[in-house]
């Protein structure tokens, strides 16, 4: 019995590195309702950029994987109050886009991030301090 040689070409296979993508934030849209909006609430301005950074910093398919308690939670359109998206946003068919849910994150204790996403931008739409924009 004769062996036959080997006739597969060797190739070099080259291992991607995954691309990493992160979320950014966009703030043109943010609210001017009194209570609602960020110059409003002050004491909060530092958690909100602690949680900004923490968010931005870490690769979108990770941030999407948290808890709600550490990452984002939705929260259907009809369920959100007092909290309406900016006419702007809803012109410029963003709205359209986004979908039909909120996408919300926690300021700990202090308050609730109520947002539209397109993509892996977050358009920050309103904060709220009081936990009145929806049933908690």
């Amino acid at each position: 019995m004769k062996l036959r040689k080997n006739n597969f070409e060797k190739k070099e296979v080259s291992l991607k590195t995954p691309k990493i993508e992160k979320i950014t934030f966009n703030f043109s849209f943010i609210t001017n309702q009194n209570g609602y909006d960020l110059l409003s609430n002050k004491e909060i301005h530092s958690k909100f950029i602690e949680r900004v950074m923490a968010l931005s910093s870490d690769n979108f398919v990770n941030v999407l994987m948290l808890k709600r308690e550490q990452g984002f939670e939705q929260i259907p359109d009809r369920e959100i109050k007092y909290i309406n998206c900016p006419t702007e946003f809803v012109n410029s068919h963003r709205n359209f886009e986004s979908g039909d849910k909120f996408w919300v994150f926690r300021l700990s204790n202090k308050g609730r991030v109520v947002g539209k996403m397109i993509d892996k931008t977050y358009y920050v739409i309103g904060i709220d301090t009081k936990f009145d924009s929806y049933k908690h």
